[in-house]
């Protein structure tokens, strides 16, 4: 039973294979579909020039575009341009106020001139002044101490002991305010005054009494006015001498007293370890640096001055540069289509304010589909259309292929550019336009519409009408475009084909002609 069943699958199997391999031979072969309908469209096969090309839609651009900015910091002092001002390489286009930028130029060459020279006088060694200067204060330093180390001397002692005695002399009178003694003293001294007063107010009346004494009257006037004064300073002396002293006056006296009795203590006790020590480390200073001065600058000493050197030529290049960076200059010359800066504007870095581009070179920028791209190659010619121009085709040439792709909701696509190889005043960048890229070109070739030319089982046919009857024949095919495609193998000139093949039901069903040249 099982065996039977085997045997019919084999059967059914190789009559499968031999219906295949009968259809196959048919279409290689050529097949009849019968006789020709009435509605049929007809085409003669023609030699004639095919050439290839590649579609595509882009955008005009120009060739060099430039959004300028300024890279630093700043507040706009002058805008030089207008949307629509043709401007030349060079030409400034704006500028921003350089106060601060030019102090900071003049303080880096101040400090580069600084460094400059300290470097030169390291490089010199000391002059003779410096040597002198330097064993001065060795010296000086040498002497502190040892008059520190000798201590004290008599006479020193001497001022040291009077001035303590005389500071209690002065507490102690103070502190006898107010002194009987002092007081008729002061008494005494205001009466004399008087006195003077007195005698000199009789001079005055007498010599003032006479005629032609103006001037000497004027005279004793003066006189008569000092011993006023002097009786005001003996009544002020008086009031002193009879008013006790202020606790303040007292308290200053006796931190008068306080501090002259220190200084005799110190002066007794001799030197102070830290006073010494500090004498003693004013002399090994002062010694370090006439040997250093003496001996001259350490390699290290040098480097330090040179590096220093060279930190401030690099500032005062980035002041330089940050000076230059302080105006917008064009690159190229072209045309300015956008100004974003205003005078008074504060700006920051690398904030595009200003929009330069050239319109003498335009190119239009497509995006060709992978399938095609590979065909396509730089330098081959193309025409464009634009849509505002739609009766001037324009000559272009293939510039760059971008080497890769951009993928966009699964579709991908190659970047390619054709410069426009006719300069047009019409043309303006941002337009829309077609863009058809001559991808190959032949000659005296057989040509056949597209329309006629489908796909069976991955094989491209035509239907030959001869006489009366219906051909299915298959052809090879080389160059494509969107009209006609040149045929290599299996039609000949004058050979008419069918351009609506869909129409007709061949003897082998319908459903198997399907697609065109290019599926």
């Amino acid at each position: 039973m099982c065996k039977g069943l085997l045997s019919v699958r084999y059967v059914i199997v190789i009559a499968i294979i031999v219906v295949i391999a009968i259809g196959c031979q048919r279409v290689s072969d050529g097949q009849s579909l019968g006789k020709a309908p009435d509605d049929l469209q007809i085409a003669r096969v023609q030699r004639g020039t095919i050439v290839a090309t590649v579609f595509a839609v882009g955008n005009v651009a120009p060739d060099r575009e430039a959004h300028l900015a300024f890279p630093i910091m700043g507040t706009v002092r002058s805008v030089d341009v207008s949307v629509g001002d043709r401007v030349e390489a060079g030409q400034v286009l704006a500028s921003l106020d350089t106060t601060d930028l030019e102090r900071e130029l003049a303080n880096a060459e101040l400090n580069l001139a600084i460094r400059e020279a300290e470097l030169a006088r390291l490089k010199a060694g000391p002059s003779e002044t410096d040597l002198a200067a330097a064993q001065a204060a060795l010296k000086a330093a040498q002497e502190a101490l040892a008059a520190i180390q000798a201590g004290p001397s008599e006479a020193e002692v001497a001022v040291a002991r009077s001035a303590l005695r005389m500071a209690r002399e002065r507490y102690e009178r103070l502190k006898s305010q107010p002194d009987p003694e002092a007081v008729r003293q002061a008494e005494l001294q205001l009466e004399q005054a008087r006195n003077s007063l007195w005698h000199a107010q009789a001079q005055r009346d007498a010599i003032c009494g006479m005629e032609g004494m103006k001037s000497l009257c004027e005279a004793f006037e003066a006189e008569v006015g000092n011993r006023h004064v002097a009786v005001q300073m003996a009544e002020l002396a008086l009031e002193q001498a009879k008013t006790p002293a202020s606790e303040t006056e007292l308290q200053e006296a006796w931190a008068q007293v306080q501090l002259a009795q220190e200084r005799l203590d110190k002066l007794l006790a001799g030197p102070d370890p830290a006073e010494l020590a500090a004498a003693e480390e004013r002399v090994a200073q002062a010694r370090a640096r006439l040997e250093a001065l003496t001996s001259g600058p350490s390699p290290e000493e040098l480097r330090i001055a040179e590096a220093r050197v060279q930190q401030a030529q690099l500032a005062l290049q980035q002041a330089r540069e940050n000076l230059a960076d302080a105006r917008l200059i064009a690159p190229f010359a072209g045309l300015i289509t956008s100004v974003n800066y205003r005078v008074g504007d504060a700006v920051r870095p690398n904030l595009a304010g200003i929009t330069l581009v050239d319109p003498s070179t335009l190119n239009i920028k497509v995006n060709v589909a992978e399938v095609d791209v590979a065909r396509v190659q730089i330098g081959q010619e193309a025409e464009v259309i634009l849509d505002a121009m739609p009766d001037r085709p324009i000559k272009g040439e293939v510039i760059s292929i971008a080497p890769a792709a951009r993928s966009e909701q699964g579709v991908v696509n190659y970047p390619v550019t054709v410069r426009l190889m006719e300069a047009l005043p019409e043309v303006k960048p941002g337009m829309t336009g077609n863009v058809r890229i001559m991808v190959g070109q032949r000659e005296d070739v057989l040509l056949v519409p597209n329309r006629a030319i489908r796909r069976i089982r991955g094989q491209h046919v035509v239907i030959v009408l001869k006489g009366d009857e219906l051909i299915e024949t298959p052809i090879r095919i080389g160059l494509s475009n969107d009209t006609v495609t040149e045929v290599l193998e299996g039609l000949k000139e004058g050979d008419r084909v069918v351009l609506n093949p869909t129409t007709i039901r061949s003897g082998l069903g319908s459903g198997l002609l399907q697609g065109g040249a290019g599926d």
